[in-house]
């Protein structure tokens, strides 16, 4: 038997080094974020406001980069896209990755169709990357032929799955549409991809002759003056 003289010593613990001005600078540094946040974050109702009174001075408006839309209740959401039912000077609309469900897109499809309380501004609306499902889809399809102001709809990358009903009603629906020049949506349907892109195609011939029939009547006027 090893005689208990001979064994090694134990090695000390580890001391755990506390850096006290390492913490007080990690701690200034949350404070400074939650700071910004707090100073990002809107009063739902005066930017409802400001929106439906047409006070926002840009053509654009993104509403993903107030950091609370993802946090925001779903009517609370809903509440604001109905604001933009009465602006006149928003032509682009970034809803990317905001938290959109089912709900907001049908409040979307509803302004953006034609009519009383309709929308006849927005160009280009950007939706992707958000909760947006098959019920979603439908009312953004059936928008489609009673609106002719959209040029732009994007869609793609939705975190909820879509129905092979609702695309193949998408492609359908926007046959009956002749001004939406670009679409993305992730369609698992080979026949429905192809589809959307022949409309499109044609929705962008269409507009090259309205430019063409456009250009040759502004002409005429100049001729008859010579």
């Amino acid at each position: 038997m090893r005689d208990e003289a001979a064994r090694p010593p134990l090695l000390a613990a580890p001391t755990l080094l506390v850096r006290t001005p390492r913490i007080r600078e990690g701690g200034e540094i949350v404070d400074s974020v939650l700071q910004r946040v707090r100073a990002t974050r809107i009063d739902l109702d005066a930017e409802s406001e400001r929106i439906a009174h047409d006070l926002v001075d840009e053509p654009s408006y993104i509403a993903n980069s107030h950091t609370e839309i993802n946090g925001m209740a779903s009517e609370e959401r809903c509440s604001l896209l109905r604001a933009f039912a009465t602006n006149t000077t928003i032509r682009t609309l970034e809803l990317a990755n905001a938290g959109l469900d089912c709900a907001a897109a049908t409040v979307l499809a509803q302004l953006l169709t034609a009519g009383p309380g309709a929308n006849l501004t927005l160009t280009a609306l950007n939706v992707e990357n958000n909760r947006i499902g098959t019920n979603g889809i439908i009312a953004l399809a059936h928008m489609l032929p009673h609106n002719r102001t959209l040029r732009e709809l994007k869609i793609y990358e939705q975190r909820l799955a879509i129905s092979s009903a609702a695309e193949r009603l998408f492609a359908e629906q926007l046959e009956r549409n002749t001004t939406l020049l670009n679409v993305t949506l992730r369609c698992r349907q080979l026949h429905v991809r192809m589809q959307i892109e022949n409309w499109l195609m044609r929705n962008g011939e269409l507009r090259r002759q309205r430019r063409l029939t456009d250009a040759e009547r502004d002409h005429r006027p100049a001729e008859r003056a010579q």
